[in-house]
């Protein structure tokens, strides 16, 4: 057998070119990954690099595009009619509202009805009203329940509750435990989500506007709208977030309407 001749003393070993070679593959590899990488961490929860909590957050992609127009446009209608039995049945409650936003339809909890103050508890009124609830959240079987839990900007500091993010998520918590321990509705379709005093609908320096941030929502997603958050609040621009809610809040009539009945409802006495 020819035995291989020993590199002399000064030859170039013409190989080493591949150990240059395979290290740029390397880099090039591992480049791409952690592109790929962050892009799904993009996608996937859009809030999960923001920095600043008063910037308001992108969108993320929703499920809204791979669904079909016959598809769309039976949610949509499917959505009015829960809207139509909603109206129906919390008309004649005064301290429930129910709102169409981006996400679908919210039904609002005010403080008065919700919890006792300063704890989880459902008061007795607010399983009456979850009791009604239950056959609307039958009717949307194919929907995910979102409840979330609000707060003012009153801080606590007690044992159950060290501050106004644990309040607001027990609170939200204890409706789907209702749901799930009273009417056995599946454990899968709800998520529990509080804001503590993050996500105000008014200003926090009134009482008025205090009561108004004080609730817990319940919103039932459109198919496709799982990713769409509540937007977040710019200091200052809380005044316009509550004409924005109540412009399709439950009886609310058309902005025309509402614009040439705004000076009789201000010479109106509170109710």
């Amino acid at each position: 057998m020819r035995k291989k001749r020993p590199i002399q003393h000064g030859e170039e070993n013409l190989d080493r070119w591949l150990l240059t070679y395979s290290d740029l593959i390397t880099l090039l590899l591992a480049t791409f990954v952690m592109m790929y990488a962050f892009s799904k961490i993009k996608e996937g929860n859009p809030d999960s690099l923001a920095i600043n909590d008063e910037t308001v957050p992108q969108v993320a992609p929703s499920e809204t595009t791979f669904l079909s127009e016959a598809q769309k446009e039976a949610e949509e209608r499917k959505f009015r009619k829960l809207r139509m039995k909603l109206d129906k049945k919390m008309r004649f409650t005064p301290y429930v509202k129910v709102v169409n936003d981006q996400r679908g339809l919210v039904i609002r909890l005010r403080d008065k009805v919700a919890c006792e103050s300063g704890c989880a508890n459902l008061k007795p009124k607010a399983r009456q009203i979850l009791d009604a609830l239950v056959p609307i959240i039958g009717d949307a079987s194919g929907n995910t329940v979102r409840v979330e839990g609000h707060t003012d900007n009153v801080p606590i500091h007690t044992v159950a509750y060290p501050s106004n993010w644990h309040l607001s998520t027990s609170r939200a918590i204890s409706v789907i435990f209702y749901f799930i321990n009273k009417h056995h509705l599946s454990a899968e379709r709800f998520l529990a989500q509080g804001y503590g005093d993050r996500r105000s609908l008014s200003s926090n320096a009134s009482e008025e506007g205090r009561a108004a941030n004080r609730r817990v929502d319940i919103v039932i997603v459109k198919r496709g709208a799982e990713f769409v958050q509540m937007n977040r609040r710019r200091p200052g621009t809380e005044a316009s977030a509550v004409k924005e809610e109540h412009g399709q809040e439950h009886g609310a009539e058309p902005a025309e309407k509402a614009e040439k009945a705004e000076p009789a409802q201000k010479a109106a006495p509170p109710a």
